[in-house]
């Protein structure tokens, strides 16, 4: 009998935590195609990125990264199984974000950063080779965000996935 009241216990307190709102809602971006990545961007804004990304949350597996080689990236990727902006945006999707920012002369770039900034929530990896938060134009704004809403505690890693500096 204490088994399954504890089992129950369980359920309900998975239940809530599965039904809380992602960061990215919590911070007041439209969530329009949850999860599908299916629709197209209607404007070069965060809001509109984050609502055709292909990974809608990031809890504990965001993986940014500053002034490496991409192939450093997809290493440190493949062993530590987070998710990079490559994941969020897919190739389609990335092209797609791309198109529409070049008609309004907005950076793709930037907008999809901040979307996966605000979908980031728990641990959080930055491959950066050197200490400190400061870093690339990307990666700045990647962390304002975050430190603005503290949904993250950020480490700094090395190209293994070793803790070296806690930034958040």
């Amino acid at each position: 009998m204490h088994f399954f009241k504890t089992l129950s216990i369980a359920a309900i307190a998975l239940g809530a935590v599965s039904n809380a709102a992602p960061l990215t809602e919590q911070v007041g971006l439209s969530l329009a195609a949850r999860g599908n990545g299916s629709s197209k961007p209607t404007t070069c804004t965060t809001e509109s990125a984050a609502s055709v990304a292909a990974i809608q949350s990031l809890p504990g597996n965001a993986l940014f990264w500053s002034d490496v080689s991409l192939p450093r990236v997809e290493a440190l990727q493949k062993k530590s199984r987070r998710h990079p902006l490559r994941d969020v945006f897919p190739d389609n999707i990335r092209n797609e974000i791309t198109t529409t920012c070049q008609t309004t002369g907005g950076d793709h770039w930037e907008v999809m950063s901040e979307a996966m900034a605000g979908m980031a929530s728990g641990e959080t990896w930055v491959l950066k080779d050197t200490p400190g938060h400061v870093g690339d134009k990307y990666w700045n704004m990647e962390y304002a965000i975050m430190a603005q809403h503290r949904q993250v505690k950020l480490w700094r890693v090395n190209d293994a996935g070793v803790k070296l500096e806690q930034l958040l």
